[in-house]
């Protein structure tokens, strides 16, 4: 049994070991199978380590699979945080540019209106204005011809009074 499980060659007899056993041969053998039992258990607790080992490599690797999918994760969470960003950035910029075109055109509209507005208000204005002109030019005529017969008057009667020297009787009729 000890030849078939332990590998230990057999060097006694079981007739040797019931009559008179020498010393030297059974210390040899149990030396032997003592050994042979210290191999085995070494075996077994190198078996046992390895699959410890195995069992720890298989963890390390699991845990590396598992480290490796919670980064690939947190990637590709953070390039969608960062694309969601960017898309919202760019919303933004283009509501901005929207904004700005619309107060660009609402603002032409309005210099447009009072561009409109003051022509209108030209155009109206112009006939009053000429009207006004025209009204003017006849009291400025109207004037003139006044003062020209104001003049010609005084000038008729100044020719009047020398004429027939009338300085006495107007002064004799005026101050009396």
């Amino acid at each position: 049994m000890a030849e078939k499980h332990l590998g230990v060659p057999k060097l006694l007899d079981a007739v040797d070991v019931a009559n008179e056993p020498d010393e030297k041969s059974m210390i040899t053998y149990l030396a032997r199978l003592r050994q042979a039992m210290n191999e085995r258990e070494e075996a077994l607790r190198k078996k046992e380590a390895d699959e410890e080992a195995r069992r720890k490599a298989l963890l390390a690797e699991e845990e590396a699979r598992r480290k490796a999918l919670q980064e690939e994760e947190a990637r590709r969470k953070a390039e969608e945080d960062a694309a969601r960003r960017a898309a919202e950035e760019e919303a933004r910029r283009q509501a901005e540019e929207e904004a700005r075109r619309l107060a660009e055109l609402a603002a032409q509209k309005a210099k447009e209106e009072a561009r409109r507005k003051a022509l209108e208000d030209l155009q109206n204005a112009a006939p009053l204005f000429l009207q006004r002109a025209a009204r003017e030019a006849e009291t400025d005529q109207k004037n003139k011809d006044f003062d020209k017969l104001a003049e010609d008057l005084a000038n008729w009667i100044k020719d009047k009074v020398r004429a027939k020297n009338y300085s006495y009787y107007v002064c004799i009729h005026f101050f009396c």
